[in-house]
């Protein structure tokens, strides 16, 4: 091959190399309306959404109301999908508002946004009726959960709720998701909307426990002896673990002390997703709920002076060292 065609064949790949390239930099160049993950974003220009753009700009999430497909709903780490499908729908003009508000009112406002960008994924989707549905659909009079019942879905207006309906979710591949029914909107009670925004503080708090950003305090379990074995059945025994400076196990969802306390859960390498943080997330999770009043008649300071030591420390700790006020997040807020 002579030097003039090795040349031309060079120019020939130069100028291909080239081409391709001013392509490749052409779809690399912003569009002006940023796609995260295929979905256009604001999804609008209503009031809500500048609240929404306001909400990315200080905190870096992302809040979705509509075109919120299955895949997006049902990515995993794995490629492979068993048993039930997430699905959700897209909240009519009349919710979106609501929605927004509740996470800056109800949210955001007890928490700083170093603690939303470290804990929150990038995205937060706001759904009509978020539940789940089997993968297999099953051609009976059972309901499902997909409609065609008298229950309430969140889109009806009868006084059940939908057995799949999840009100809030953490566990999703890339998001959390977040849904109300129609009667929640329509007769959101101050107590109601407690159980709605301490459980999503709390998921926060909880990442943040776990992943390192908020550390136990030092003395957490100074004067705490975690050997001896526990005598739960009778609060007055000294084995009892309230004499012993632990107070009930209560839930993540703060509806029900779930389970009985057991050590193993705090201080062993169980299965438990907590160990060895349990104890302290039980902690945060007595103060975030009940009021300073509650917390008297609950666990009196005469008579458990061990375990109210160790309320306050971590109540301390977290508005001290985090700006993390537990007793104003439990308090709630008003708004209707």
């Amino acid at each position: 091959m002579t030097m003039r065609k090795i040349n031309l064949i060079l120019a020939i790949i130069g100028m291909a190399l080239l081409n391709y390239s001013c392509n490749d930099e052409d779809k690399l160049t912003p569009s002006g309306q940023f796609i995260p993950t295929g979905l256009p974003f604001p999804q609008g220009d209503n009031p809500w959404d500048k609240d929404i753009v306001e909400l990315h700009e200080t905190y870096g999430v992302y809040v979705f109301y509509k075109d919120v497909t299955e895949a997006l709903l049902n990515r995993d780490w794995t490629s492979v999908g068993t048993g039930d499908i997430y699905t959700g729908g897209d909240l009519s003009d009349d919710k979106v508002q609501f929605y927004v508000d509740f996470i800056k009112d109800d949210v955001f406002k007890y928490v700083n946004k170093e603690l939303v960008t470290k804990t929150l994924p990038v995205r937060l989707y706001l759904l009509d009726n978020f539940r789940t549905r089997p993968r297999i659909e099953v051609d009976d009079d059972t309901d499902t959960g997909t409609g065609d019942t008298d229950t309430d879905t969140g889109t009806g207006g009868t006084d059940t709720t939908d057995p799949r309906f999840i009100p809030f979710y953490a566990e999703g591949f890339d998001y959390w998701a977040l849904s109300f029914t129609d009667d929640e909107i329509q007769n959101l009670t101050h107590e109601a909307r407690r159980l709605r925004s301490v459980p999503f503080i709390y998921q926060m708090l909880k990442k943040a426990v776990l992943n390192g950003i908020i550390s136990n305090p030092e003395s957490i379990l100074e004067g705490v002896d975690t050997k001896t074995g526990f005598k739960n059945s009778d609060p007055n025994n000294p084995r009892h673990c309230f004499n012993r400076g632990f107070p009930e196990n209560l839930s993540q969802d703060f509806k029900t002390s779930n389970k009985p306390w057991h050590p193993s859960v705090y201080f062993h390498p169980t299965d438990s997703e907590y160990y060895p943080h349990g104890d302290f997330l039980n902690l945060i999770r007595n103060n975030m709920w009940y009021s300073e009043d509650e917390i008297e008649a609950k666990y009196p300071q005469a008579k458990y002076p061990l375990l109210r030591k160790r309320l306050d420390l971590v109540y301390r700790h977290l508005l001290d060292n985090y700006g993390i006020d537990l007793k104003a997040i439990g308090a709630g807020s008003d708004a209707n």
